[in-house]
C-alpha cells in the first residue's frame, strides 16, 4: 500500500475516533421533572366589627401555589454550575435536600439559582410556595449544557425477589412460545424443511 494512502487512512481514523469519543466518553447530564404543583384558592379574611374596611377586593380568594421541581445528575461525571433560571424570583422556595446556592439577576431581568455541583446521581428539589401564580420556569442548565425535562409516573416499588420471579416467568413463557411456534412451523411445513436435513 502506498505510503500516502497509509497516512491518509491513519488521520482520518484518528479524527473520526477522536469526533465519536465525544459521544461515548462518561459525561454529566442534568434531567428535570415536575413531580407535583397544586393551586389552593383561600378566602381572604373579612373585617374584624369595628375595625377599618379592608382594601379592595375586600372578599374573594386569593391563589396559593405551590410546585417542585426536581433536578437530577444522570451522567458518570459530576455537573458544574447548576443553574434554574425563573422569569420572576419565586417568592419563598426551600431546597430538599439543603444544598448550598446563591441567587441573582441576569441582565434581562430573569432570577437565577445557581448550585456549585451535583455528583453523579444525585439530585436535589426545589419547593415553592407563591402567593399567585407560578414564576415561570425558563430553563435548567449546566456548563455542561442544558437540562432535559423528563416526564415521570408514580410506580410501586417491587421488591427483588418479586422481580426477579417475574423476569424469570417472562423467560419460561417466551421460551415456551418460541418452542410450540418451532413445533407447529415444523409440522406445517415439512416439505419446506426437508432441505435442512439433507
Amino acid at each position: 500500500m502506498d505510503e500516502t494512502l497509509k497516512a491518509i487512512i491513519t488521520y482520518v481514523v484518528t479524527f473520526a475516533g477522536g469526533y465519536l469519543s465525544r459521544y461515548v466518553e462518561p459525561r454529566a447530564k442534568l434531567v428535570h421533572w415536575f413531580p407535583g404543583w397544586v393551586t389552593f384558592a383561600v378566602p381572604l379574611p373579612a373585617a374584624a366589627p369595628g375595625a377599618a374596611p379592608l382594601p379592595a377586593p375586600t372578599a374573594g380568594t386569593v391563589n396559593v401555589s405551590t410546585h417542585t421541581l426536581t433536578v437530577q445528575n444522570v451522567g458518570w461525571r459530576p455537573a458544574s454550575r447548576i443553574e434554574i433560571l425563573h422569569g420572576q424570583a419565586p417568592q419563598l422556595f426551600r431546597f430538599v435536600p439543603q444544598v448550598n446556592f446563591t441567587q441573582g439577576v441576569t441582565p434581562a431581568g430573569e432570577h437565577v439559582i445557581t448550585i456549585e455541583s451535583l455528583a453523579p446521581r444525585e439530585w436535589v428539589a426545589l419547593h415553592v410556595l407563591t402567593v399567585g401564580n407560578f414564576p415561570p420556569l425558563r430553563t435548567v442548565r449546566s456548563v455542561e449544557g442544558p437540562s432535559t425535562l423528563v416526564t415521570t409516573r408514580q410506580t410501586f416499588v417491587i421488591s427483588k425477589v418479586r422481580r426477579r420471579m417475574l423476569e424469570t416467568l417472562i423467560v419460561l413463557g417466551a421460551a415456551t412460545a418460541i418452542y410450540w411456534l418451532w413445533r407447529i412451523a415444523s409440522r406445517a411445513l415439512p416439505p419446506a424443511w426437508n432441505f435442512i436435513g439433507q
